[in-house]
């Protein structure tokens, strides 16, 4: 399956090697900003199961699609954006976001769920553990990957999870530091019932 070419990404091989990814610049045809890798070979899938993975970079998505999760897509090297969730919002009802397991990955789903809150859009965070990324994961065991989406967490849970390692829980001024992060992303929640739970 061939799409219409709109830019350029590549990897750095060898390791130290900077800048890691490099991607053509901004054109009146390429806005990084609005595309998604994979998605016109991902899209006839996402639109069968009306779910999309949403990966951190190129090779993530190669790996889940060589391993037969073909919903995979990736922000192609920036965080994701509103351009990127509207895009998936016509044809998905969830949204997985399978980002490394790192503390950067960590902070990179508590921004995409910061930014898609707005949206009307149900989210997960997948989680799992003996491997840094999805390529390394689905290289060992492809049914890793199973089973780190059927325990995925709620987003709203994420965070709360999120914002409690980053300010402890213990005193009242922790708890208060949580509830401060974690209140906005609340009030941006449209489903009332996902706020009240």
């Amino acid at each position: 399956v061939t799409g219409p070419v709109c830019g350029f990404g590549g990897r750095a091989i060898r390791a130290g090697d900077e800048p890691k990814y490099l991607n053509s610049p901004e054109t009146p045809l390429y806005h990084k900003s609005s595309v998604l890798y994979g998605f016109y070979e991902a899209k006839p899938e996402i639109r069968k199961q009306h779910s999309a993975i949403i990966d951190e970079g190129y090779m993530d998505v190669i790996a889940l699609h060589q391993a037969g999760f073909s919903t995979a897509v990736a922000s192609s090297g920036t965080a994701l954006t509103l351009d990127q969730v509207r895009q998936l919002k016509k044809i998905v009802d969830m949204l997985y976001f399978a980002f490394d397991q790192d503390e950067a990955g960590k902070a990179a789903a508590q921004r995409a769920l910061t930014e898609t809150r707005a949206e009307d859009v149900s989210v997960k965070v997948v989680r799992w553990d003996g491997a840094k990324d999805p390529d390394e994961l689905t290289k060992n065991d492809p049914t890793l990957f199973i089973k780190a989406l059927e325990n995925s967490t709620p987003g709203n849970s994420f965070l709360l999870s999120y914002y409690s390692a980053q300010n402890g829980t213990k005193t009242p001024l922790e708890k208060k530091a949580v509830l401060e992060n974690l209140l906005p992303a609340l009030r941006q929640t449209p489903n009332a019932l996902e706020r009240d739970a």
